[in-house]
């Protein structure tokens, strides 16, 4: 494993919470030596530690492994699975909570066959949530889809369809149809909202 990965592995091992999260605002508790600068807000803990598993899954950390990547591993994924309302939300409590659900699932997806129920229950929310012939917004069936909620969606629901998992047709129609009609046709800028509107994705 290169040096630069087994740092990022190290910190990330460091800074997780007791609980097996990883937290953006208090996380610098955490800290040796030097305090990290950055600070979030802890509304987004499930989205952070989505990513964190992600990122671990990455580097080649296997769950359960014998080593503090694997332990860390274990207890992100653990928690995460305790997050999960019954309906399927894993990131019910926050304001935005398609952003963590989305992320989520792809974390409980890569994690493979020990993760499976709790990967499938994160995709049928997503299926259930999109909105109608269109895309996916901050909260489940907005009337206000966006580029940026949807193609982690995307991301999520291809990863999932690779994996085995049965996708309707509708949810990929819909997630064409969307970036479709926000994207440009001379310079194929994707808009957030909708097409030109200033605030481009890519």
């Amino acid at each position: 494993t290169p040096e630069p990965v087994k740092a990022a592995v190290d910190w990330l091992v460091r800074h997780q919470s007791k609980n097996g999260a990883w937290q953006t605002a208090s996380h610098t508790a955490r800290c040796e030596k030097t305090s990290c600068e950055a600070r979030g807000n802890d509304e987004w803990t499930v989205g952070t530690t989505a990513l964190a598993v992600l990122a671990l899954l990455a580097a080649g950390v296997t769950e359960g492994a014998d080593s503090d990547g694997g332990r860390a591993l274990k207890k992100g994924l653990v928690w995460l699975s305790q997050s999960q309302q019954r309906n399927g939300c894993f990131d019910g409590a926050s304001s935005k909570p398609m952003y963590g659900h989305a992320m989520a699932t792809l974390a409980m997806i890569e994690a493979g066959p020990d993760r499976l129920e709790s990967a499938r229950k994160g995709v049928a929310f997503l299926v259930a949530t999109q909105t109608p012939d269109s895309g996916w917004g901050y909260t489940p069936r907005s009337a206000e889809p966006n580029s940026s909620v949807t193609i982690w969606v995307a991301l999520a629901l291809v990863l999932a369809r690779d994996a085995g998992f049965e996708i309707p047709q509708k949810s990929f129609t819909g997630i064409r149809g969307w970036f479709d009609g926000v994207t440009e046709e001379n310079y194929y800028r994707v808009g957030y909202f909708k097409k030109g509107d200033g605030k481009v994705l890519l």
